[in-house]
């Protein structure tokens, strides 16, 4: 019985180690048009827009502006923008990253 205990414990030690230790996200749903400029699989396996030129205001579901100006649904900070020179600016209550 002991050794079960023990060999439970140290599986849920290795899949929280290749999890990252977080439990799995879900992956959201974008729309087709958001999905226009293709997609990228993210670290959670999910499918994320490619950033994308627009204007302001935002697109819906935006998250990031990149530093050229270009609109990342990204879903973590993190790599966000990394081929747009970086993140500019984060979308929030208040922060329309618009001029």
């Amino acid at each position: 019985m002991k050794f079960r205990l023990v060999a439970f414990a140290l599986f849920a030690i290795t899949a929280m180690v290749h999890s990252g230790g977080a439990a799995a996200r879900e992956c959201k749903i974008f729309t087709p048009d958001e999905l226009k400029s293709g997609t990228y699989q993210n670290i959670d396996g999910c499918a994320v827009p490619r950033p994308q030129a627009a204007s302001c205001p935002p697109p819906r579901d935006a998250v990031y502006r990149c530093s050229d100006g270009d609109w990342s649904y990204a879903q973590h900070r993190r790599g966000a923008c990394s081929h747009h020179g970086g993140v500019r600016c984060t979308i929030g209550p208040g922060q329309s990253c618009c001029p």
